[in-house]
């Protein structure tokens, strides 16, 4: 049931990336997880503290919405071009938070909360340059939700999730709980809310909801997070782009030996988008155990 070397040979030159994948998913549930190999592509830290949790993913959520904010100055195809963007979305969280904002004939409405989850898969995912087709979609949804109409956002969560606002996917929520990544008490979620504020203007919320839905959850914490066993690991490979990389960084230098490996990017997950500097490093690393050298970055490419 393992592949031999030469067989893992022959998988790398002939695959693609997807029956690479498919295989690689099938050898782990084989060897029920525990795989020679470990290639993390954009994990989440369950290791830091609560506090560095949030400060990780606030650091690339708003360095990301920089990013926009940035193209919309510089862009014409920017629906909010001329204007303060940053401005422009935060007095619109504010103004849904005090009364939430309809979707135009329908009987539902946005609150702030609601647009910052809708928004956040076009902010971190902004299609590829020069036209940034997703950052033009969240500025058009801005614009027409600032007019009184979230449709927009509504629009994109209906196509992604069957759901006419973002809903609370339970799947995660059965992991998220179980592994204890929950508040202790009220006062851990004020404290941590205050963080969460202080850090991210924009997006102030985002990180905190996935533990809020376990408050009250029916089963016992069955893997509380520890430190990972780091002398019974091999050397593991971390990628991650511009929002996931910090996370994946501090996983993976905890396990001696290990590397990283940066894309100067948008998305979440590499390796199956297509691009070619980080399938190669990652196909290495799997078939071969070839780690990249410190500092190794990948750049976008036509494919991605």
């Amino acid at each position: 049931m393992f592949p031999r070397r030469q067989s893992w040979e022959g998988l790398v030159a002939s695959a693609s990336g997807e029956q690479l994948a498919d295989h690689l998913r099938i050898h782990r549930r084989a060897t029920g997880g525990h795989a020679a190999h470990r290639f993390d592509d954009g994990v989440v830290d369950h290791l830091a503290d609560r506090g560095e949790q949030i400060r990780l993913k606030a650091r690339g959520s708003e360095a990301q919405f920089a990013r926009f904010t940035a193209w919309c100055a510089a862009s014409a195809d920017c629906s909010l071009h001329g204007r303060d963007a940053g401005a422009v979305w935060r007095d619109l969280i504010a103004a849904a938070d005090r009364s939430p904002i309809p979707v135009q004939g329908e009987r539902i409405a946005y609150s702030g909360f609601d647009l910052k989850v809708a928004a956040a898969p076009d902010v971190i995912s902004s299609g590829a340059a020069p036209d940034f087709r997703n950052w033009q979609r969240f500025a058009r949804s801005i614009d027409k939700a600032a007019a009184g109409d979230v449709s927009g956002f509504a629009d994109l969560v209906q196509q992604v999730t069957n759901s006419p606002k973002p809903p609370a996917f339970r799947g995660m929520f059965v992991t998220q709980c179980a592994d204890g990544l929950v508040f202790d008490d009220f006062e851990d979620f004020q404290r941590v809310k205050a963080l969460d504020e202080q850090l991210s203007p924009n997006f102030a919320g985002n990180s905190l909801w996935h533990s809020l839905a376990c408050v009250g959850w029916p089963t016992p914490i069955r893997n509380d997070p520890a430190p990972l066993p780091a002398d019974r690991l091999p050397p593991m490979l971390g990628a991650g782009t511009w929002t996931d990389y910090d996370y994946t960084a501090n996983v993976v230098v905890t396990v001696p030996g290990s590397a990283t490996l940066r894309y100067n990017g948008f998305g979440h997950g590499l390796y199956l988008t297509g691009n070619a500097c980080t399938i190669a490093h990652a196909n290495r690393y799997l078939a071969f155990l070839r780690l990249p050298p410190a500092g190794t970055a990948c750049e976008p490419s036509s494919a991605g």
